[in-house]
């Protein structure tokens, strides 16, 4: 019987690590969604400011939540990965989160934006564009801006792949916890010694 605890202390504890990381993720996946969202503001106030000569102040806030965003983003999956464990079980939870990819990296992500920074001040560079200089650079910082979001949501698909995985950790753990406690009370049922009838 204390093996049958003990095992089950054990497939608790994997649950509720396992569960953590679900919650881990899905905080991940907000983290890199509003990474989309502001490379979305960054690309609109850039084309505005290159195709139409407008103002580039709208620039500034989404570049920089961007550029702190990736920077930060290692920092923060850490970060997330660690509260969203139990606290008896955080090393564990770290090197499982790693086992099933649930924190993706940010150095793709990271290229990408480089690269779209880089476009951004070369056509800003342009004193008195042509018509057809104005349009090679809008090519050139959509092509940066799509392969930006691709990485980004490269990013999101392989978390929510590692949540899945860990959902179903959840699911196996559930699973064999109920065959466990169903064979230990079909054992202690077998052990009972049946109570002698009494005779009048």
């Amino acid at each position: 019987m204390s093996v049958t605890l003990a095992l089950a202390i054990v497939l608790a504890g994997l649950s509720a690590i396992c569960l953590g990381l679900v919650d881990a993720g899905r905080e991940l996946d907000d983290v890199l969604g509003r990474l989309e969202h502001e490379a979305g503001a960054l690309h609109r106030a850039t084309g505005a400011a290159v195709e139409h000569g407008a103002s580039v102040d709208p620039i500034t806030r989404p570049r920089t939540s961007l550029r702190q965003g990736v920077d930060n983003f290692g920092a923060t999956a850490t970060r997330i990965v660690h509260d969203s464990a139990p606290p008896y079980a955080r090393p564990v939870a770290g090197s499982l989160s790693s086992s099933i990819d649930l924190v993706p990296p940010a150095e793709p992500i990271d290229r990408a934006l480089r690269e779209y920074l880089d476009q951004t001040e070369q056509a800003q560079k342009v004193k008195a564009p042509t018509t057809s200089a104005t349009e090679l650079a809008s090519r050139m910082l959509d092509r940066s801006y799509e392969m930006l979001v691709q990485k980004i949501s490269q990013a999101r698909g392989r978390t929510h792949a590692a949540v899945s995985t860990a959902l179903f950790g959840v699911q196996a753990i559930t699973l064999i916890s109920i065959g466990i406690a169903a064979l230990a009370i079909g054992f202690a049922t077998q052990e009972t010694p049946a109570t002698p009838s009494r005779r009048p």
